[in-house]
């Protein structure tokens, strides 16, 4: 009998272009689109910055491009920069099922293939689905009971590194049992502590998954021999990270379902544990004749796991207000909740910091990562109330194809200073399948 690992390598390998589904293409298109978008916004990061500089340093074989930049490095290195980059603003999609932030992992592996080998738009595309499947689905099956993240684990961490292999394994022509070593060799390299959210190592987080995911398949590639059922047993990558493993969730529906489909788009460049919050309380703020200087009191209630990774209550600077649903919940009440509402200056507000003061935070079992429940009390009784169960930007309440495109317009062009540039980029996006060389829109990101 064949393992569940060796079954997942034999979709990876074996699914065609023709067979992934219209919507499933255009949804991948969707998540090149906004994952580039969100990783040109932060090439100033001081992430970005540390880690350009240091793999300036460091050097390297000239094999694929760090995005916004004149460097071109080795294909794990560059997957290493342009994955974090993707993850500063925690403005990347995320698959609200598996907890994961899919993308940012994925596409910087999937680019730097593309560029290397020379690949076109339907290999690049059919490489990331595959990719995309292999962690969603394989996170799914161990996250019940406890999930990785309750028992301080960053799934996007842990389980990206399998997409990624699976994803670069796809364009490098790996075989089946090739395929399943290379989950082997990324699964044991897997790691990413919740524990770090708030800081630049988040960010790493994302980055470092698809540089071992490279560096797995390259070393599958050339021979270099794993275990090929690395996900099952007692001792396999689920049952040791999550104390549990439902092989079933891995297969039921494979190639026929496709997970990518409810993967969520974000609205707020905020940690997906505080948009139910954000949409409740922005909701409120739209109220008539409501001020948040009014308010007196304000009770949000999430589900169990948000305030154990969004619990930060007094932020000190934008990384930890990205985790920080006080703070995001505020800044909702105030009537923005953008880019600019996590510059340093604006973290430091008094009376951002004085609403912050009147939010107390519940839970409710009966919750999930999009659901929330605000109440707002003012200083004279008067009482308003929210209740979101489906964010803005999940597959129960999309963005749509323009407001995508405005995303992208809004992220890239300050970085890009060049409209019609930006725009051809995007237009070569949403036809990524008829480029003949991804190569071409990776050197437009230069």
């Amino acid at each position: 009998m064949k393992s569940i690992t060796k079954k997942l390598a034999e979709f990876a390998v074996q699914s065609t272009y023709g067979d992934l589904p219209e919507d499933v293409i255009n949804q991948a298109k969707r998540c090149f689109i906004d994952t580039i978008g969100v990783t040109l916004a932060a090439v100033e990061s001081p992430t970005a910055k540390v880690l350009t500089g240091l793999i300036q340093d460091l050097g390297g074989k000239e094999q694929a491009s760090i995005i916004r930049s004149s460097i071109k490095t080795t294909v794990v290195n560059a997957s290493l920069v342009n994955g974090a980059m993707g993850h500063v603003f925690d403005f990347d999609d995320l698959h609200n099922d598996a907890l994961t932030h899919t993308s940012t992992v994925l596409v910087p592996a999937a680019l730097s293939g593309g560029e290397w080998k020379r690949r076109n738009g339907e290999e690049v595309i059919t490489s990331f689905v595959v990719g995309f499947e292999a962690v969603a689905r394989v996170s799914m099956a161990a996250g019940k009971g406890p999930h990785q993240l309750e028992l301080g684990w960053h799934p996007t961490s842990t389980m990206g590194r399998i997409g990624a292999a699976v994803c670069f394994g796809r364009l490098l022509g790996l075989d089946v049992l090739s395929m399943a070593a290379s989950m082997g060799i990324a699964a044991t390299t897997a790691s990413g502590l919740r524990r770090v959210f708030g800081t630049m190592t988040k960010h790493f987080n994302a980055g470092k998954p698809a540089h071992d995911g490279v560096l797995a398949a390259l070393l599958a590639h050339r021979g270099f021999s794993a275990p090929t059922d690395i996900l099952e047993g007692d001792d396999g990558l689920c049952n040791v990270l999550a104390r549990r493993f439902d092989g079933d969730q891995v297969l039921d529906g494979l190639g026929e379902r496709y997970e990518i489909l409810n993967n969520s788009f974000k609205a707020y460049p905020a940690c997906g544990q505080t948009h139910a919050v954000i949409d409740a309380c922005l909701d409120i703020f739209r109220k008539p004749s409501f001020r948040s200087s009014d308010i007196k009191e304000v009770i949000c209630e999430v589900n169990p796991v948000a305030p154990e990774v969004a619990g930060k209550r007094d932020p000190r600077d934008p990384n930890e207000a990205k985790f920080s649903l006080h703070y995001c919940a505020a800044r909702a009440l105030m009537g923005d909740v953008s880019m600019r509402s996590f510059r340093p200056e604006e973290i430091q507000k008094e009376d951002v910091k004085k609403l912050m003061k009147c939010i107390e935070i519940t839970t409710n079992p009966a919750f999930s990562i999009a659901s929330a429940h605000v109440e707002v009390t003012t200083q004279d009784g008067r009482k308003a109330k929210s209740k979101i169960d489906g964010v803005k930007g999940s597959p129960s309440n999309p963005m749509t194809d323009d407001e995508m495109d405005s995303k992208f317009m809004d992220l890239a062009l300050p970085v890009l200073k060049d409209e019609e540039k930006t725009k051809n980029i995007l237009h070569m996006l949403r036809a990524l399948e008829t480029v003949k060389d991804v190569g071409n829109v990776v050197r437009l990101l230069a």
